[in-house]
């Protein structure tokens, strides 16, 4: 993991907007929390472009262009300028999963905390663990055999 002397890291937590206000996105944040991170949470600064475009909630109403661009601009931004990705997928998220690809792309360092096996993580994840207990005790996930199999 990155280290900054005298400096607080700057951390984005990528997750489904489908667990946005559940009980593991509370447990996460609570955890980067105390591990006093510089933390961006995408979804707390969403309600002031919601309500810009007259919209409640994601995916129950219109989804406008301008809005879209607007988040995705605002949120791979704070990718960008982040030192560490924390992602949390316990299903497959496009946003999440190009959040990130950007995070790979931009050489961040990466944890993807998921119960779902999937080959590209084992490319994007610096560090992979199956739940978020585990990520809490530091106990990555081993599934990946590195080694070619003999023909």
């Amino acid at each position: 993991m990155p280290r900054l002397k005298n400096a607080k890291l700057k951390c984005y937590f990528a997750h489904p907007y489908t667990t946005k206000g559940t009980s593991e996105e509370k447990e996460i944040i609570e955890e980067l929390k105390s591990r006093r991170l510089d933390l961006y949470e995408p979804f707390t600064s969403e309600g002031k472009l919601l309500e810009k475009y007259g919209v409640k909630e994601y995916y129950t109403g219109p989804i406008y262009y301008e809005m879209a661009r607007e988040i995705w601009t605002k949120d791979i931004g704070a990718v960008k300028k982040s030192d560490i990705i924390v992602a949390y997928l316990p299903h497959p998220s496009m946003g999440t999963a190009m959040e990130i690809a950007t995070a790979y792309e931009f050489k961040k360092f990466i944890q993807i905390i998921s119960p779902m096996k999937h080959p590209s993580f084992s490319i994007y994840a610096d560090q992979l663990f199956e739940s978020i207990q585990a990520w809490k005790n530091h106990k990555q996930y081993k599934w990946i055999n590195y080694e070619r199999q003999a023909n």
